[in-house]
């Protein structure tokens, strides 16, 4: 699976998570907060701290999907951060990149898994017509249980021998080799996925009429 496709399967994923959930917008001069949850429970709740002042904006996050400070640099407010990192076509698009870029602190921002790092490796390996060493091609993914460890939430740690074997395939393996299994965490998603079915839950409407 590519970077593109893993995030669309994860936005229907969090569209369907959030189905029953519903917005609730509160205004208090600059400050706005929204909290999205299903009623009557608070499994998969956020809430969003729209700060709209006019020299400082800022949105605040927090709930079961962790915390995070984004300094948009359109207005703090859920039309502007909606609007500016999602849209809407045929399906529910998100921004990440530039959303990311925005975050001036968060929780995990990526995740690593074994499986995506061994199916990066071997397309990165095709498409430059690299040939790994032996030890990989008879068994790469035995090789790699024994020479690499695996966290959901930093690059994988490849071990003196392995990081040897790939310097003889590629002197620059560094360049990329951290990045095979590399995907956005699945937080984020949530985040950008809420703020787009808030939006069209609330001042979407108005915007329309």
């Amino acid at each position: 699976m590519n970077y593109i496709e893993d995030i669309e399967d994860k936005v229907k994923s969090f569209v369907n998570v959030f189905r029953d959930h519903k917005a609730e917008l509160t205004q208090c001069g600059t400050l706005s907060a929204l909290d999205w949850r299903r009623p009557g429970t608070g499994v998969y709740a956020v809430r969003f701290v729209f700060d709209s002042d006019r020299y400082n904006d800022a949105v605040y996050i927090t709930g079961d999907f962790g915390q995070a400070v984004i300094l948009p640099t359109c207005r703090a407010r859920l039309r502007e951060m909606a609007i500016w990192f999602t849209s809407r076509t045929d399906k529910l698009n998100v921004n990440v990149g530039y959303f990311m870029e925005k975050m001036a602190t968060s929780g995990d921002r990526y995740e690593w898994t074994r499986n995506d790092w061994i199916e990066d490796f071997k397309k990165h390996c095709e498409d430059y017509g690299l040939i790994p060493p032996e030890d990989f091609i008879d068994d790469v993914e035995g090789i790699w249980s024994s020479s690499v460890e695996f966290y959901d939430d930093q690059p994988p740690r490849i071990s003196e021998k392995a990081r040897k074997d790939l310097e003889k395939m590629d002197p620059d393996y560094w360049e990329w080799v951290y990045d095979c299994g590399k995907r956005v965490d699945a937080r984020v998603i949530a985040w950008l996925v809420a703020l787009r079915l808030a939006y069209e839950q609330t001042e979407c409407k108005a915007d329309s009429e």
